[in-house]
């Protein structure tokens, strides 16, 4: 069967509700696809949720979906471009796409944006414009083997973030120091980035590890001293753990 070129109103019916109860939709393999339209913001697909668009490269943008919460981009810059205008996503997955940076204005109107996670980009060599995602609770970064850069600035305007991932960045090579904003994180696991060399001396956020505010750290081959304290696991009130610089395993723990 021939990929479909477009969706229009002639597939949706004569006033009808498509899928009324969907929640869940994956375009996948459609390499025809160019449009996906409604007529006057026509009422379709009103209870769904997320939305997975993979191998769908000509298709470049998305009808009023007033109720999509999370959206998964396969590599398509021109469907990723038009995701300024979903004001509403909450979560948001870029995955296999070769682009040396984001699109410019990317994140701009995504106020409401919770979770990103960025996968899987060869090429991807700095990450900027973060700094308008205030609401932003969890971030991570995997296997983007050429980033070299966390922008500073884009960290400073991550207020709300509460784990931050970073694993598999093989060239990168140091923290930025606006880490020190992240005065609500719990969450921290660096994984895989051998040429990390120096951590930002962030007053506040080494003191959320010191104190407990900062619930795990894990660390591996990454961190550029010998060992952490962390808080112990739940059962070890009052005892803090020493976590290995090659492993990241617990070695032992302390009151």
């Amino acid at each position: 069967m021939d990929s479909p070129k477009y969706f229009d109103p002639e597939c949706y019916g004569d006033g009808e509700i498509l899928f009324p109860a969907l929640e869940n939709l994956t375009l996948w393999g459609m390499p025809s696809l160019e449009e996906w339209t409604t007529v006057d913001r026509q009422y379709i697909f009103p209870c769904l949720r997320t939305l997975h668009s993979k191998k769908c490269p000509m298709l470049t943008k998305l009808p009023f979906l007033p109720t999509l919460e999370s959206l998964t981009i396969e590599p398509n810059e021109l469907l990723l471009r038009a995701v300024s205008n979903l004001t509403w996503l909450t979560s948001l997955s870029i995955t296999n796409f070769q682009l040396e940076i984001l699109p410019d204005g990317l994140f701009q109107n995504m106020k409401a944006l919770k979770s990103l996670f960025i996968t899987r980009c060869p090429t991807l060599e700095n990450l900027s414009g973060l700094e308008n995602l205030n609401s932003l609770e969890s971030l991570q970064i995997i296997y983007c083997p050429s980033l070299t850069d966390l922008a500073v600035q884009g960290l400073e305007g991550l207020t709300s973030l509460r784990s931050l991932t970073i694993e598999h960045c093989h060239k990168l090579r140091s923290l930025p120091e606006g880490m020190e904003h992240l005065t609500v994180l719990q969450h921290l696991r660096i994984f895989g980035c051998p040429e990390l060399q120096s951590f930002p001396k962030a007053k506040g956020l080494w003191i959320g590890i010191v104190v407990g505010s900062i619930h795990s750290v894990v660390f591996y081959y990454s961190f550029p001293h010998n060992w952490l304290h962390r808080p112990a696991k739940a059962g070890n009130k009052g005892k803090r753990e020493i976590i290995g610089r090659k492993t990241g395993r617990r070695i032992c723990s302390k009151n």
